[in-house]
């Protein structure tokens, strides 16, 4: 696992894509819980063809994610 692979899969995509809830899948266009999927994988947290929502995500507090400093 890699976190510095994950956020090069997102600074690779840094103005080249755009948003879309409807074409999230890429590799145009993104939403804001693809692209963590995508980089995930990326960095090797998550096995590839994972995918979910932004309610997948929070349901992986205390796994795979955790909390800011600044989250109450």
């Amino acid at each position: 696992m890699c976190i510095e692979n994950m956020i090069k899969w997102m600074t690779d995509r840094e103005g080249k894509v755009t948003y879309s809830m409807t074409s999230r899948l890429g590799p145009k266009s993104y939403d804001c819980s693809s692209a963590v999927f995508f980089s995930m994988i990326a960095g090797g947290f998550l096995p590839s063809g994972s995918m979910g929502n932004t309610e997948t995500l929070f349901a992986m507090s205390g796994t795979k994610l955790k909390k800011s400093a600044d989250q109450k």
